[in-house]
């Protein structure tokens, strides 16, 4: 009989994995399993450690994906349900980190899961990757953060706007943000009382346009 106490010990990512690779913790999924399977095989361990996607470290150094995500979770207003708090807490290394968190759009995809796939295209630094449909942005700035040029489209506003703040953000100085948080204070009224202005706006053309009958606007 087979020693099954032994054949079990033995974990799917020793057989996948060299031993001088450790991944990232929370890698559960068997398709990030595979991403990091072939990142294994198509990247030096120089390029693993400076663009992978999956790994905690390569020959005992920290990868750069690792670095760019330790330390607190992504900050959330106070009456953020706690599950919202959990899924960014316990997916830090996927899509916790940069500037993703600045709209979570429910239908995107995992960051790390996009630098996964353009490391498997073998897309190069200077290269350009194009995104017809690019939602909140995720294939730009993660494009962005890899040296690689993006183009991106999408057909609502809203996301075009979102996206281009992300992509910014990434190039702000460092003087800049110090400067945002000293007046945050000012910057919120002033926000606040432009949205105030552009409700009453808005109110008011629907009333001259319902010929007297109050309509609601939001």
């Amino acid at each position: 009989m087979k020693d099954i106490v032994n054949i079990l010990s033995h974990e799917i990512e020793s057989r996948l994995i060299p031993s001088k690779y450790e991944l990232l913790p929370n890698l559960n999924d068997l398709y990030e399993l595979k991403l990091a399977f072939y990142e294994s095989l198509i990247l030096s361990p120089e390029e693993l450690q400076k663009r992978g996607a999956y790994f905690a470290r390569i020959n005992n150094k920290y990868t750069r994906h690792f670095l760019m995500c330790i330390g607190s979770p992504i900050k959330l207003p106070e009456h953020s349900s706690s599950r919202l708090k959990s899924f960014f807490e316990k997916n830090i290394f996927r899509t916790g980190y940069a500037t993703h968190g600045l709209f979570p759009y429910r239908g995107k995809f995992h960051p790390q899961m996009i630098k996964g796939l353009i490391n498997m295209m073998g897309i190069e630094e200077g290269e350009i990757v194009l995104d017809p449909m690019m939602g909140s942005g995720t294939v730009p700035v993660e494009a962005s953060l890899m040296g690689v040029n993006s183009v991106g489209f999408d057909a609502s506003p809203f996301c075009r706007f979102m996206s281009h703040t992300k992509i910014s953000t990434l190039t702000m100085s460092l003087e800049r943000v110090e400067k945002s948080f000293a007046k945050y204070n000012d910057t919120f009224e002033y926000f606040q009382d432009k949205i105030a202005r552009s409700k009453e706006s808005i109110q008011g053309e629907s009333l001259q346009e319902g010929n007297g009958v109050v309509t609601d606007s939001f």
